[in-house]
């Protein structure tokens, strides 16, 4: 994390909690699932045992509600796309017009992945 106040957990390169000091002397802990999803976050003020869920604002949540909408239905529509491109890969098929839609359903359905994927990046509620 490069800062000796901040303590990042996961396997490899993937980041699944973060743990960091605030200004207060207090700390905040962000876990991946719990803050992509219901954006929310864990904060303990200084001289507290104990952390407590805190919120994101309003207008951090609905961005965090459309995000996840849009990306479940990127999936939804990639997976179908593959599924198709799938049925047109059957061995018994041997014309170009069946090899042309297994290759264009494939790439549209790795897009769809691709592009739900990228706004998973955007899945994160701010901390002040």
């Amino acid at each position: 994390m490069g800062r000796p106040d901040e303590c990042a957990e996961g396997a490899g390169p993937f980041t699944t909690r973060l743990t960091w000091r605030l200004a207060d002397g207090g700390s905040a802990v962000w876990e991946s699932r719990t803050a992509r999803r219901r954006g929310a976050f864990k904060v303990r003020a200084a001289g507290e045992t104990e952390h407590r869920p805190q919120l994101s604002d309003a207008t951090t949540l609905r961005r965090l509600r459309r995000l996840n909408v849009i990306a479940s239905v990127g999936f939804t529509i990639g997976g179908a796309l593959f599924a198709l491109g799938a049925v047109f890969t059957r061995p018994a098929t041997g014309s170009l017009v069946n090899v042309s839609v297994a290759n264009w359903g494939t790439f549209a359905g790795a897009l769809c992945f691709a592009a739900a994927g990228l706004l998973q990046v955007f899945e994160r509620p701010y901390v002040s």
